[in-house]
């Protein structure tokens, strides 16, 4: 069985909570391999997963636009440590996020599993980036079990806060539990 974490990043929070999440399915002991990616190297066309993940920052309450993508990418050209100084990474992160990936993903296959997370700022009371993933990856008929999580940042530009990465990989690893158990044989 194998597992992939797509994920939409500007600034490395979102990128660092993905692959968390494939740490913890890894780690789980179900045998599940898991790889995490960025969206923008991730053809939609050529998944072949048992569990499929997606997640990304919440911009504006919602999942992220190119026009967001860009205003936040010219907003944080300066923060230290930032990739979005980079201009060819900023250009392409405004190009593709999930919603344009979403947008692409063809019909899942038989009983497709997915599940959903975002990123976002704790003190701002949100829906977030997660619910709309949810209703992209049902629209393509995956299976989403749950509620998609959110994973905080202390500012739009990061670090996240204490504990998010200990708490992606735990979800991580009751993912990857919960998928293996799926597939057990009857007894």
């Amino acid at each position: 069985m194998n597992a992939l974490v797509v994920y939409e990043s500007m600034f490395g929070n979102t990128r660092a909570i993905a692959r968390a999440i494939g740490e913890g399915i890894a780690g789980s002991g179900s045998g599940i391999e898991a790889m995490a990616r960025n969206v923008a190297d991730t053809d939609p066309d050529a998944l072949e997963v048992d569990l499929l993940v997606v997640g990304g920052p919440t911009h504006m309450r919602r999942m992220t636009s190119p026009r967001t993508r860009e205003m936040r990418a010219r907003s944080g050209a300066k923060a230290p440590g930032s990739w979005a100084t980079d201009k060819e990474h900023w250009e392409s992160a405004v190009l593709v996020g999930v919603r344009e990936w979403l947008a692409r993903l063809p019909r899942a296959p038989e009983g497709g599993q997915a599940a959903a997370f975002d990123t976002r700022l704790a003190y701002v009371p949100v829906v977030g980036a997660g619910p709309q993933i949810v209703l992209g990856l049902r629209s393509r008929g995956y299976r989403v079990d749950e509620r998609p999580r959110c994973f905080f940042v202390e500012s739009p530009q990061g670090p996240l806060r204490p504990g998010e990465h200990e708490r992606a990989v735990a979800w991580g690893a009751a993912l990857g539990l919960r998928l293996s158990q799926k597939f057990l044989p009857s007894a």
